[in-house]
């Protein structure tokens, strides 16, 4: 008897013990920051950056949160949740504006000595344009 109320005092004790990770003022996780690898995540009232290839266990957005990434970031967010994704009303994973813009970025294309070009094809190859489009 006694060895098993010391193991449920244990067990107890280590399931107060796990908390989230949680933000509650903007904050930058870049790509190399490995700090909340596997965690539970929880951005509550503010914005997260995360630059790059992450993996948690659960995020959480509340309270009108956002998680974003840095405009222009090579690589963007990527984000792998093993358990739970949960977002509030007014909670959002927001990416607006954070691509390359024309003639920018890895898929750019690249202007022919013929004068035709193309690129960021999805599936295809591509637009064609004349160097005037450049």
């Amino acid at each position: 008897m006694i060895r098993y109320f010391i193991l449920v005092a244990f067990l107890s004790i280590y399931i107060v013990s796990i908390e989230a990770a949680t933000f509650t003022s903007n904050t930058l996780i870049d790509s190399m920051d490995t700090s909340f690898a596997g965690e539970d995540i929880v951005v509550n009232g503010c914005t997260v950056i995360i630059n790059g290839q992450h993996t948690f266990n659960s995020v959480q957005i509340r309270n009108g949160s956002t998680i974003t990434h840095t405009p222009k970031t090579p690589g963007g967010l990527t984000l792998t949740v093993t358990g739970d994704l949960i977002i509030d009303a007014g909670g959002k994973i927001d990416v607006t504006d954070c691509g390359y813009g024309p003639n920018e970025g890895p898929g750019v294309g690249e202007l022919l000595a013929s004068g035709a070009c193309g690129g960021s094809g999805y599936g295809g190859m591509g637009g064609i344009c004349s160097d005037a489009a450049l």
